[in-house]
């Protein structure tokens, strides 16, 4: 909770010291004059006896209500909303071993799928600041997802990983990693707040385990990210499936594996990373696993923050000690009267001035009601509060800086002190959103405004306006961008080099004769250049027939159903490394361990 505590003016918890010092000069005052006055062996027989007990209690009161004040004028103040633009965020993504090791089933079903029900409960507890993204490897690396803060969409794409087939077999962890890497640095964000989560059972490969070493080096000299490392699997072999429960051999030879812990560690302890076995890790918060630190936002952007604001609280406080304080009458009492009052003046003065009225907003509103808007943009720019900022959004509309204006207006709907004043800013946002000609934007807007309270008839009539130029604009740029596609395409077709066509060529390959169609590969290069230029034509001409009109859906077979995710993945990752057609079985990789 005190993590969640920010300051509007953290200099005034400074004061809180003075006490401390007041107490130190008078201590030290004392003790001079004493000096002057009777022998320090003498002191303890001529001194005074302490003050009574009542008269520390109300000195104790009145120094903790100091404390109280110099806390009520820091201000503190918790959010209550974080627009994305202001978030610290922080980007992860997961590296996944889905290699064949990962089938053994030394952990409850098998390793892969216990990483996956391990990854689905951190899900849970995912923060709203952090970015996931996935990337799988086998025998080579593939990106799943990029990385996003739709826990949804991460959370549906881990459901996916157990049907999911990699066309290679192998343990292609260094492209794995270096495939993160390049996904964290197009993702953006500060070095400090990437990170790459690996989850794997680390049986690699002595040949493989180097290649991942110099990976992570490298990734961590150019991206900057931390390595957490998270092991899977039990520490003693046992077999590895290779279909069903029937056991990988080679070579004759039954394939065991275990978790290489030690390696795990030794990798992880390389480049200044984390490693962790999955069984301690397992229930923990995906926060504490990547070692999140408390998000934190930029002062700069305080004002794009609602915030509830408690100063109030230790206000309140401080007034109850001194009344208790000063209740019975006396010199005391008397003499502190000045301090309260000195104290509430300094608190009222370090409050925001728009909470209690703006000295210049007279001048300001009558520079707007004149005409001047320029001079009535400065003056309301050095003011605070919703009147100077509503003030300065319809100055800067009138001269026609709607950036300013937008800008303004959205500041005043958040400083608004009810839903009547929010909603004029609000609606008048919107109307800075249109002529910046964010349409869709500003209809969103008028909606909100005519919840808030704005006329129906000024709000409807101002969203069909937009609506109606949002669509306009939408197709025209569809209409640009199907012209320009049909025309890159056409002379792509037209004027393709023989080189590329017989290159194109080249890339079809036929594991084994279709049956029934054994023809097809007696063609020759010419009749398959000619099909190769006659599917490109027929893709981009005749498609919007009126008996089929738009796009439309050929279904093979009537026994299968929509292609799920996994299934989409399943035929597109071997087109992804120039592997024909989803095969029956994964590729052996040449230099890499099936396992």
């Amino acid at each position: 909770m005190l993590s969640q505590i920010y300051w509007r003016e953290p200099l005034y918890l400074w004061a809180m010291l003075i006490p401390a010092v007041l107490w130190l000069l008078a201590y030290l005052q004392r003790r001079r004059q004493w000096s002057h006055i009777a022998d320090p062996s003498l002191r303890p027989w001529v001194e005074a006896p302490p003050s009574a007990v009542r008269q520390g209690a109300m000195r104790f009161a009145m120094v903790l209500a100091w404390l109280l004040l110099c806390v009520a004028l820091a201000g503190p103040r918790t959010p209550r909303w974080i627009p994305p633009a202001a978030q610290d965020r922080a980007t992860a993504v997961l590296v996944i071993d889905m290699s064949a090791s990962m089938a053994a089933r030394d952990v409850r079903q098998d390793r892969l799928r216990y990483a996956q029900a391990m990854l689905t409960g951190w899900l849970a507890s995912m923060p709203e600041s952090l970015r996931l993204g996935i990337v799988v490897y086998a025998g080579h690396a593939h990106r799943l997802l990029r990385p996003t803060a739709d826990r949804g969409l991460v959370r549906h794409f881990i459901g996916q990983l157990d049907s999911i087939v990699l066309p290679t077999l192998g343990n292609a962890l260094g492209d794995a990693l270096r495939l993160a890497g390049r996904t964290l640095t197009e993702a953006g964000g500060e070095p400090r707040r990437r990170h790459l989560l690996l989850i794997t059972d680390g049986d690699l490969g002595a040949t493989a385990q180097h290649a991942a070493e110099l990976a992570a080096a490298e990734v961590q000299a150019s991206v900057g990210a931390r390595l957490h490392v998270v092991g899977v699997g039990g520490p003693e072999a046992v077999g590895v499936p290779q279909a069903g429960t029937r056991p990988l051999t080679v070579g004759g030879e039954r394939i065991v594996s275990r978790r290489e812990a030690a390696w795990l560690q030794q990798f992880a302890q390389g480049v200044g990373g984390t490693y962790r076995a999955a069984q301690a890790v397992r229930q923990r918060p995906l926060s504490e696993v990547l070692d999140l630190p408390p998000p934190r936002i930029d002062p700069a952007d305080d004002h794009l923050v609602l915030w509830n604001e408690w100063f109030f609280v230790p206000l309140l406080a401080a007034v109850a000690l001194l009344m208790l304080a000063l209740h019975p009458g006396g010199r005391a009492q008397a003499g502190a009267v000045p301090v309260v009052t000195l104290l509430l003046a300094l608190l009222l003065g370090g409050c925001d001035s728009g909470r209690f009225g703006n000295p210049g907003q007279p001048q300001a509103d009558t520079a707007l009601a004149a005409g001047e808007y320029a001079k009535a943009r400065g003056l309301y720019a050095g003011l605070d509060g919703y009147r100077a900022r509503f003030g300065e959004g319809v100055a800067c509309y009138r001269l026609a800086d709607y950036t300013c204006a937008a800008r303004a207006f959205g500041q005043a709907a958040w400083l608004a002190p009810d839903d009547a004043a929010r909603g004029r800013a609000v609606f008048d946002l919107g109307n800075a959103q249109f002529r910046l000609g964010d349409y869709a934007q500003a209809s969103v807007l008028f909606t909100e405004a005519e919840g808030l309270g704005v006329s129906p008839a000024l709000t409807r009539l101002n969203r069909e306006f937009a609506d109606s130029l949002d669509a306009s604009v939408r197709r025209r740029i569809a209409d640009i961008a199907e012209t320009e596609r049909r025309a890159d395409w056409r002379a792509q077709a037209r004027e393709m080099p023989d080189a590329l066509r017989d290159r194109l060529v080249e890339g079809l390959q036929l594991s084994r004769p279709p049956v029934g169609s054994s023809e097809i590969v007696t063609l020759d290069a010419d009749e398959l250049k000619a099909m190769i230029v006659r599917g490109v034509e027929h893709s981009l001409g005749g498609r919007s027939t009126a008996s089929t009109p738009g796009r439309y859906w050929v279904q093979s077979s009537a026994a299968h159903g929509p292609q799920s995710t996994a299934g989409l993945f399943n035929r597109l990752l071997p087109l992804e490394i120039g592997i024909p057609g989803a095969p029956d079985e994964p590729y052996r990789m040449k230099g890499q361990r099936p396992w």
